[in-house]
C-alpha cells in the first residue's frame, strides 16, 4: 500500500475506533490556541474563515464534530484579544459587517517565544519522537 492511500484511509476520523478518535482530538485541541494564533499571523481574518481553515487543515471536513466551531472559535477570539495576542477591527463586507482579527506586537512576541522556549528545551528524545510521528517518511508495511 502506498503511503498516500494509507494516509487517505485516516482521513475520515469517524471510521476509527472511538479511542484512536479521542486521541487524535486531544492532540487537535492542545495546539488549537497555538494554531489560531499562527493562522492569524498569516493574514488578518474573520472568524468564519478561521474555523474553516482550522478543519481544513485538520482535515476534518468529512468529520461530524467540527474542532473549531462557533461555540469554540468565538471564545477563544475573545481570550486572545482579551490578552492583547489579536485585535479585532468591524468592517463591512456587503451588507455585513464582519469582525477581522489581526495578530499584535504582542501577540508576534508569544508565537516567537513559544518557538524559541520548545527548541531550547526540546530534548533529543522528544526530537526523536516528533520526527518519528510527523516528519520522517513512513516505513512501508
Amino acid at each position: 500500500m502506498s503511503k498516500k492511500n494509507n494516509e487517505e484511509n485516516y482521513r475520515d476520523l469517524e471510521s476509527l475506533p472511538k479511542h484512536d478518535v479521542k486521541l487524535m482530538r486531544s492532540f487537535m485541541k492542545g495546539i488549537r490556541d497555538l494554531l489560531t494564533l499562527w493562522i492569524i499571523n498569516e493574514k488578518k481574518q474573520h472568524g468564519y474563515e478561521l474555523m474553516t481553515r482550522i478543519n481544513t487543515f485538520y482535515h476534518l471536513s468529512c468529520s461530524k464534530k467540527k474542532l473549531a466551531g462557533p461555540s469554540t472559535m468565538y471564545p477563544l477570539l475573545h481570550k486572545l484579544e482579551k490578552n492583547g495576542l489579536i485585535k479585532g477591527t468591524w468592517e463591512s463586507q456587503g451588507k455585513k459587517r464582519v469582525k477581522y482579527y489581526e495578530i499584535t506586537p504582542e501577540g508576534k512576541s508569544k508565537l516567537s517565544t513559544v518557538k524559541k522556549v520548545i527548541r531550547s528545551h526540546m530534548s533529543e528524545g522528544l526530537k526523536k519522537f516528533l520526527l518519528d510521528m510527523f516528519f520522517e517518511n513512513e516505513k512501508e508495511t
